[in-house]
């Protein structure tokens, strides 16, 4: 049986669970953010200015008229739910960096938190997972997404836990409550515990008979509730664009840990890849199924399902991180190689890996240190936009996408963080979110302005971006009261004829609309 936890390695504490090294792991992850004012994230600075919707919109006349808020049972709002009362608090900003800080740290709690249900201590092993904890879904600014995630590893290792002790009359009322919570939060935490719980109660059978299946689904009621909710809820209004490409799924692996030098991350996937082989191949070790299991069914599910498909985006490469590190999470010494000669030969992997994740920690540092340099470029940009006004920004790009992801693409959202602005950044996904951009309407000739991808620009017109020279040649003047340009790329600077240049600093620029009447500061 695979109900209760192996004890084999409980004394002595390993030097890895001491309470100095636990407290050294969370330093190196707090490391990086505590230069950068705001966590140089993708898509955090849009998250950021709809947080700032969210809070203000009753209270700001230029928010109502540039941007709707509908409150809605949605599987994505996990972060603005906390932010609503923490931001009052603490001021949002503030409360939005500390609860980036946190998504890391409850990802590796809850990577300790399931070693220690299933093994009953934390294997050399779980320590390959915690480079992991910066992974690239978290590093895209995925906010609702990684926090779902980092909350449902906890919720999966009390879910083990109370089904190891017997208590799944208490597991059942918790998680009755606990699942519509985490669907909140994001549905793709609910429907990853719904996953792994159901290959865990699979390891649990002792045999294939119907009663222990019909006993296996009825453990597993307390997780359908969302289901529920989800009848009654219609997420219409994004895309419904599929998209299957295998060449991208072996791509997403190499991009385990994307950050910024290509080398330094993919030599990093490589080992991480490397070191599960390795566990994978080993005579020494051992995977639970209760972990091992999930780690399957998630790479099998990797395989199949489309990147894109019923609005959302990167689904696969989403999991890719989750799948390794349950993967490393599973494997513990079999007892034969806990003394001896052979646990001599296992000694050099906590040590390995804790140097790993020392390295990949400062590289994050050092990372976050020189995208602060942009971002603090871009609030003094942000300082010279009177309150209430209406930006038109541009992103240069490549037409190519480079290997780490732009942490600039949603840098325009910092206007309306900080300045109530209207800016051209902003997605407008439907349901799946409860700020929609509404300056431009759908019919109006300028809508191409109004919303995401708009602020992308190149030097020549590539795939959907349109070149920064058409942007501006076709830019609606009299709905804009500034131009700000970011990383531009080459252009024709007849393009800003008649604008006055407020600011420039390093590679970005501000502009100016002159007008005969503009809209009134608020």
């Amino acid at each position: 049986t695979h109900d209760a936890p192996a004890h084999a390695f409980q004394a002595p504490r390993p030097w890895w669970m001491r309470r100095t090294a636990l407290i050294g792991f969370f330093i190196l992850i707090m490391l990086p953010f505590l230069y950068p004012a705001i966590p140089p994230l993708t898509d955090l600075p849009g998250h950021m200015g709809q947080y700032r919707v969210e809070a203000d919109h009753a209270l700001s006349p230029a928010l109502q008229q540039y941007y709707a808020l509908h409150w809605h049972l949605n599987g994505n709002l996990g972060a603005d739910l906390i932010l609503l009362p923490l931001g009052q608090l603490l001021g949002l900003e503030p409360a939005t960096r500390i609860l980036i800080m946190l998504v890391p740290i409850l990802t590796l709690l809850g990577f300790f938190n399931l070693a220690r249900t299933v093994h009953g201590t934390v294997p050399p092993a779980t320590l390959f997972a915690m480079p992991l904890v910066f992974n690239t879904p978290f590093l895209f600014g995925f906010v609702n997404y990684s926090l779902s995630m980092a909350l449902m590893l906890n919720a999966f290792a009390l879910w083990l836990r109370l089904g190891q002790s017997n208590r799944t009359a208490l597991r059942a009322v918790l998680f009755v409550i606990l699942s519509p919570l985490l669907w909140l939060c994001h549905v793709y935490g609910w429907l990853v515990l719904g996953l792994c719980a159901t290959c865990a109660e699979c390891a649990r059978l002792s045999d294939r008979r119907w009663p222990s299946l019909a006993r296996m689904l009825l453990r597993l009621l307390p997780l359908a509730p969302p289901f529920v909710i989800m009848a009654f809820w219609r997420g219409d209004g994004g895309s419904e664009h599929w998209n299957y490409n295998w060449s991208d799924k072996l791509v997403w692996i190499a991009k385990l840990v994307c950050d910024r030098w290509m080398f330094f991350d993919i030599a990093s996937a490589v080992f991480l890849v490397g070191m599960l082989i390795f566990l994978l191949r080993s005579r020494l070790m051992r995977p639970d199924p209760r972990l091992g299991y999930p780690a399957i069914a998630m790479l099998a599910l990797y395989c199949v399902v489309p990147s894109a498909f019923g609005g959302g985006s990167y689904a696969d490469m989403r999991m890719t991180p989750y799948i390794i590190a349950l993967g490393f999470l599973s494997f513990r010494p079999r007892p034969v190689a806990v003394s001896g000669s052979a646990a001599s030969r296992l000694r050099f992997l906590p040590v390995l890996a804790v140097g790993f994740f020392a390295l990949r920690c400062l590289g994050t540092t050092a990372s976050f240190a020189l995208s602060a340099t942009v971002y603090n470029q871009a609030l003094h940009a942000v300082a010279h936009i009177p309150q209430g006004q209406r930006v038109a920004a541009f992103v240069g790009r490549g037409c190519r996408t480079g290997w780490n992801p732009h942490r600039l693409d949603h840098l325009p959202s910092l206007a309306l963080l900080r300045r109530d602005a209207f800016v051209n950044d902003q997605w407008n996904i439907g349901r799946t979110q409860v700020v929609q951009p509404i300056y431009f309407a759908s019919t109006d000739p300028g809508f191409h302005y109004g919303q995401d991808p708009s602020q992308i620009v190149m030097a020549q017109p590539c795939g959907p971006a349109w070149s920064l020279d058409r942007s501006l040649a076709e830019l609606p003047r009299e709905r804009f009261d500034f131009v700000w340009l970011i990383t531009p790329p080459a252009f024709n600077p007849h393009g800003l004829d008649g604008m006055t240049e407020v600011w420039r600093e390093g590679a970005q620029a501000l502009y100016r609309i002159p007008h005969d009447t503009s809209l009134p500061a608020r």
